[in-house]
C-alpha cells in the first residue's frame, strides 16, 4: 500500500466515524397506552391551532436536549420529565423527525399507526455513540426485501418501494440504519428498523392477516333461509368461508316460518370460526274447511277453495269462509307454534245464504224463465229466495226471440222484471258477390248467401266485400219477409303515376306496383298513400278516391348527384385535435360511426409542463400531463354535410408517479358539430368535465385542468 493510498484510506474512515457517532437515535417501541388518560385531562391536555384535542406521545429517554418536528401541522408544546419528554401532536400525525446536536437526526421515522386526538402513546429511544472502524472504502451495501403479501406497500426510509409480483425488491444505501414500513389493507402493518453494514442486508416480512372466515350451516333445509352479517345479506344457507374483518360480528338467519336466529360472532386472526344455527321452528300446520263451494280468507289474504291445509306462524288469526251472496262465516284463532295439545284442524260453519224475491211478467205470457242457467217456470211468476246480486234472467218461446235480461236482487226486497218478446222470421240474404261478409246490428253474421233468424223489426244491414263499396241500410223485417238480394258496386277506378325519372319505383299502400316514368293502375274507392322511391329519396302522397274521378299522381325528382350524401351513417375516420383552454396541446383522434352510432378515443399531448410539488416528500418537480378521452354517442345528419353528435364520455389525466391515489378522472358531456365534404371533416366539439376522482394534495394547477368547460378542434380523413 502507497502513501497515497493510505492517506486515502485513512480520510474515508474519518469521515465514516463522524458520521455514524451523529446518527445514533433509533426508536426501540411505540405503543398506545390505552389505560393513560394524561392526553384528555383537564391540566394535561393541550389543544392544537385549530380548537382541537393533541395526541400526548411520551417519549422514554435518558438524554435531554431533543427537537421533535412533525412537519406542516407542527408540533404543538414539549415538556421535560423525569425520564421522559412529552411530545404534543395534532391527530393524525404519521412520520415525526428526532433531533440532537451530539446524537444526530432521526429523519422521517414512519409511526406504527396514526395516532389519535385525545390518546396517549410511549415511545422508547435507544442512543449511544459507537465508534466504527473502516477497514476499507465501502460505504453503500445493498437491502433486499421479501414481503407476503407480494401485493403489499413498502415504504423504505421514508419513500415508497415497489414490489415486484413475488413480493421482492432491493435497493442500494449507504451505511446506517434505516426505518421500514410494510402495510396492506385487512393485514396488521409491519413496522422495524433495519442497519445496512458491510454485509448485504436480508429482511423477510410476512404480515399477519386481520381477517378470518365464517362458515355458518344448520340441521333445517336452508334454501330459502337468507343470512346477514352486520345487517348486509349474503344469500342462503349453507354459508362457505365468508371472509370476515377480525372482531365481534353480528350474524342473523332469517327464514320462513322460523323464529330469527341471531348471534354474536367473533372472528380471529386466519382462523375460520363455524357456527352450527340451531333454527326453531315457529309454525303448526293446519287444515281449514268448513264448505266445498267457500273461498278461504286468513287475515284477509287469500287461501284456497273448499279446503286448505298450510302452516301458519305463531299469531292470532282471523279465518273468514266467503261465497257470493252469503253471509261470511269467521272465526278468530291464536295459534302457538310446537303446541302439542293444539288441533290441527279449524272447521268453520258454512256461509249462510241471502235471499231476495223476483216478480217476473212477459208479453205474451207462458214464456219459460230460466234464472242463471236453472229453468224455474212460465210466466207471470213470483220466484223467492232468489241469492241476491245481479242475476241473468232469460225468457224463451216457440216462434219468438229468446229474451236475455240482468236484474239486480237485493235483500228482503221484491224486484220487477217485464219482458215484452219479438216475433222471429227466417230471412235469407244473397248478392251478386258471393264472397260479400253480413253483418246485422254491428254483429257479423257470415258470407254469402246465408239465412238468419230476425225479429219483426227495424234492422241495420250491411254487405261489404273487397274492390266493391260497402252497403248499408236499415231494413224493416215484418212476418212476410222471406229473401234480400243486394247488388253491390265495384270501388275500383284506374290512376295513372308519373315522374321525370325512369328508375322511379312505385308503391301504393306499401305495395310495390310498377316502375318507369308512367304507370297506370287500378285504385280502389277511398283513402290510400301513394309512395315514389328514385334511389334513396322517397316521396309520398295521400289521395281519396271517390266515384266518377280519373285520377293522375305526378313525382318529381332531381337528378340523382343531387341526392350524393357526404354524411355517411357508418364510416370510419383518424385526425388530429387541438384543444385552446384547460390543458392546451394537440394530439391525435380515431373512431367510426357505426349505424349513427359513434365511437372515439382521443389522445391530447400539452404544450406546456405542470409543476407539481408534493409535501409529504418533500420535492418539487414538472410532469407532462397529457390525457386520453373515450367517448360513445349518436350522429344526427343535418342534410348532406352536417352532423350533431351529442357525446358523453370519461377523460383520464394520470397523475405522476408520486402517489397521489387514483389518476384523475372526468365525466364529459359534449356535442360535436361537424362539417363533411367527400373525404374531408371539420369538427368542433363544446366539452364540460365533471371531476370524478380528486385524490388527495393533488396540486390545483393539475386538478384544474381535468374540470369546467373546454373545446376541442378537430381535422379527420374518412374511409
Amino acid at each position: 500500500m502507497n502513501l497515497k493510498r493510505f492517506r486515502l484510506l485513512a480520510f474515508i474512515a474519518l469521515m465514516l466515524w463522524a458520521l455514524s457517532s451523529n446518527a445514533q437515535i433509533s426508536v426501540a417501541s411505540f405503543q398506545l397506552l390505552e389505560n393513560d388518560m394524561t392526553a384528555n385531562t383537564a391540566g394535561t391536555m393541550k389543544e392544537d391551532q385549530n380548537g382541537s384535542t393533541c395526541a400526548l406521545i411520551k417519549v422514554v429517554t435518558s438524554e435531554t436536549g431533543f427537537n421533535f418536528d412533525v412537519g406542516m401541522l407542527g408540533v404543538t408544546a414539549t415538556e421535560q420529565h423525569t425520564g421522559e419528554i412529552w411530545v404534543y401532536v395534532p391527530e393524525k400525525v404519521r412520520f415525526i423527525t428526532i433531533a440532537h446536536q451530539q446524537l444526530g437526526t432521526l429523519r422521517q421515522y414512519a409511526l406504527p399507526q396514526q395516532v389519535a386526538s385525545g390518546r396517549t402513546y410511549e415511545m422508547r429511544l435507544t442512543t449511544g455513540k459507537v465508534r466504527t472502524i473502516v477497514e476499507d472504502a465501502q460505504t453503500d451495501q445493498f437491502v433486499v426485501f421479501h414481503v407476503l403479501p407480494a401485493d403489499a406497500i413498502l415504504e423504505f426510509d421514508g419513500e415508497p418501494l415497489a414490489l415486484d409480483t413475488d413480493g421482492s425488491a432491493s435497493c442500494f444505501k449507504p451505511f446506517g440504519k434505516y426505518n421500514y414500513r410494510i402495510e396492506r389493507a385487512d393485514y396488521h402493518t409491519e413496522v422495524g428498523m433495519i442497519s445496512i453494514g458491510a454485509e448485504k442486508a436480508t429482511v423477510d416480512v410476512t404480515l399477519k392477516p386481520k381477517f378470518g372466515w365464517l362458515t355458518v350451516d344448520s340441521e333445517v333445509d336452508g334454501g330459502d333461509a337468507d343470512v346477514y352479517v352486520d345487517g348486509r345479506n349474503y344469500g342462503n344457507l349453507p354459508l362457505k368461508a365468508l371472509q370476515l374483518g377480525s372482531g365481534n360480528h353480528t350474524l342473523k338467519i332469517i327464514k320462513p316460518l322460523y323464529k330469527t336466529y341471531q348471534q354474536s360472532v367473533k372472528i380471529t386472526d386466519n382462523d375460520t370460526l363455524h357456527v352450527n344455527a340451531a333454527l326453531k321452528s315457529n309454525y303448526r300446520n293446519y287444515t281449514i274447511s268448513g264448505d266445498d263451494d267457500a273461498d278461504i280468507y286468513v287475515n284477509q289474504e287469500y287461501k284456497g277453495h273448499g279446503t286448505w291445509t298450510g302452516p301458519l306462524v305463531s299469531g292470532s288469526y282471523r279465518i273468514e269462509l266467503r261465497r257470493e251472496s252469503h253471509r261470511t262465516s269467521t272465526r278468530s284463532v291464536t295459534v302457538k307454534a310446537n303446541d302439542a295439545n293444539m288441533d290441527g284442524t279449524i272447521t268453520l260453519p258454512a256461509p249462510t245464504p241471502i235471499y231476495g224475491t223476483l216478480k217476473i211478467t212477459s208479453s205474451p205470457i207462458d214464456a219459460v224463465v230460466a234464472i242463471d242457467g236453472k229453468e224455474v217456470g212460465k210466466t207471470p211468476l213470483l220466484v223467492k229466495e232468489v241469492l241476491i246480486g245481479k242475476r241473468t234472467i232469460t225468457l224463451s218461446k216457440p216462434g219468438y226471440r229468446t229474451e236475455t235480461v240482468s236484474a239486480t236482487v237485493e235483500e228482503r226486497r221484491s224486484s220487477d222484471v217485464n219482458v215484452t218478446m219479438r216475433n222471429i222470421v227466417s230471412v235469407r240474404f244473397k248478392s251478386n258477390v258471393p264472397s260479400a261478409t253480413l253483418s246485422i246490428d254491428g254483429k257479423y253474421i257470415g258470407l254469402m248467401p246465408c239465412s238468419v233468424d230476425l225479429s219483426c223489426t227495424d234492422h241495420e244491414v250491411s254487405m261489404s266485400a273487397d274492390n266493391f263499396l260497402t252497403r248499408t241500410e236499415t231494413v224493416n223485417i215484418s212476418e212476410s219477409a222471406s229473401e234480400i238480394n243486394w247488388e253491390l258496386t265495384p270501388n275500383r277506378i284506374a290512376v295513372t303515376l308519373t315522374s321525370n325519372q325512369n328508375e322511379a319505383v312505385y308503391y301504393v299502400d306499401d305495395k310495390k306496383v310498377g316502375e318507369g316514368r308512367q304507370v297506370p293502375v287500378e285504385i280502389s274507392y277511398g283513402e290510400h298513400v301513394i309512395k315514389a322511391v328514385y334511389y334513396d329519396k322517397t316521396k309520398v302522397e295521400t289521395v281519396n278516391i271517390t266515384e266518377d274521378a280519373y285520377y293522375t299522381v305526378n313525382f318529381s325528382f332531381h337528378n340523382k348527384s343531387f341526392y350524393d350524401n357526404h354524411v355517411k351513417s357508418t364510416a370510419f375516420y383518424v385526425g388530429v385535435l387541438y384543444q385552446p383552454f384547460n390543458l392546451m396541446g394537440v394530439g391525435a383522434m380515431a373512431g367510426c360511426y357505426i349505424k349513427k352510432f359513434n365511437f372515439e378515443c382521443s389522445f391530447i399531448a400539452p404544450y406546456h409542463i405542470t409543476e407539481i410539488t408534493n409535501y409529504n416528500y418533500n420535492y418539487t418537480y414538472n410532469y407532462d400531463v397529457w390525457r386520453v378521452d373515450c367517448k360513445i354517442g349518436y350522429g344526427i345528419p343535418c342534410g348532406r354535410m352536417l352532423r350533431v353528435t351529442p357525446r358523453i364520455g370519461v377523460t383520464t389525466c394520470p397523475t405522476p408517479d408520486i402517489d397521489f391515489g387514483s389518476p384523475l378522472c372526468s365525466l364529459t358531456p359534449s356535442v360535436q358539430l361537424s362539417y363533411v365534404y367527400k373525404k374531408l371533416c371539420i369538427s368542433i366539439a363544446p366539452e364540460y368535465y365533471i371531476s370524478l376522482t380528486s385524490p388527495n394534495d393533488i396540486p390545483d394547477n393539475l386538478e384544474d385542468g381535468t374540470k369546467g368547460f373546454n373545446l376541442q378542434l378537430g381535422l379527420s380523413v374518412i374511409f
